[in-house]
């Protein structure tokens, strides 16, 4: 998440403020994190998915393409994490045509 920031910091017009908002996931609240001076994190109340636009494109993946007992079952396996990864790619690449991805977001 540092690494994040840092390279967000960079992008930001000198003298300008950029507001992130996030989850309260707990790379986001670590105590470890390092906040550049030019970024103001806006954390998102806990529990409210429905705030979150992103929730709505993870529910989708969850439902449409995703099987979490399968993946825990298969870790380990290269040939089969490969798989996984080439299906990621398929799912990734699948989001964005035909403004799928934008109506997600909006919810």
């Amino acid at each position: 998440m540092n690494v994040h920031l840092a390279e967000i910091s960079r992008h930001v017009t000198e003298g300008a403020q950029a507001i992130l908002v996030l989850d309260q996931a707990g790379w986001h609240t670590s105590p470890k994190l390092r906040v550049p001076k030019n970024i103001s994190l806006l954390p998102l109340p806990p529990y409210s998915p429905e705030l979150n636009p992103v929730e709505q494109v993870w529910a989708y993946l969850r439902a449409n393409f995703l099987s979490s007992t399968l993946a825990i079952l298969l870790i380990g396996h290269p040939l089969i994490i490969n798989g996984l990864v080439q299906e990621g790619i398929f799912v990734w690449n699948f989001l964005p045509g035909g403004g799928r991805l934008q109506d997600l977001l909006k919810g």
